[in-house]
C-alpha cells in the first residue's frame, strides 16, 4: 500500500485559484453595473428635481392669480450630464372652470453615454387652482 503525503496538489491549487478569479470577476461586474445604475438614477433624479421645482413654482403662482395659459419651454445644464435637460411647461384651462388649471411639466434630456444615444423624460402633472377673479 502506497502512502500518500498529507498536503495540496498543484492541481488543486489551480482549480481553486480559476474559482477565486471567476467569483472575483463576477463581484466586479456586479459593482460596475450597480455604479452605472446607480449614476444614471442620480441623473434622473436631477431632472425630476427640475420638474418639481417648476411645477411648484406654477402653484405658488397660482395661489396669488390666475396662471397664463400657454406653453414655455426652457434648457438648463447639469453638471452630471453632457447635454442640457429641457424642461418644457404646458398651462391649459380645465374645461367648465374659470379657476382651475392643468399644469404638465416634462424634463427631456439625451444620454450620451456608451453606444446609441438615448432620449429619456420625466413628466409631472398637477391641477392648480387659481383664486377667483
Amino acid at each position: 500500500m502506497a502512502l500518500r503525503r498529507a498536503g495540496t496538489t498543484l492541481i488543486e491549487l489551480v482549480v481553486a485559484a480559476a474559482f477565486l478569479g471567476i467569483a472575483a470577476g463576477i463581484v466586479f461586474e456586479s459593482v460596475s453595473g450597480n455604479a452605472a445604475s446607480m449614476d444614471y438614477a442620480n441623473r434622473r433624479l436631477a431632472a425630476l428635481d427640475l420638474a418639481r421645482d417648476q411645477l411648484d413654482a406654477s402653484r405658488s403662482a397660482g395661489r396669488t392669480a390666475a396662471l397664463a395659459v400657454g406653453t414655455t419651454t426652457t434648457q438648463v445644464s447639469i453638471p452630471s450630464l453632457t447635454t442640457k435637460v429641457t424642461v418644457t411647461q404646458t398651462i391649459a384651462q380645465v374645461s367648465g372652470y374659470t379657476n382651475l388649471f392643468s399644469v404638465q411639466v416634462v424634463s427631456s434630456w439625451t444620454e450620451l453615454g456608451t453606444g446609441t444615444p438615448r432620449t429619456d423624460s420625466v413628466t409631472l402633472s398637477s391641477n392648480v387652482e387659481a383664486p377667483d377673479s
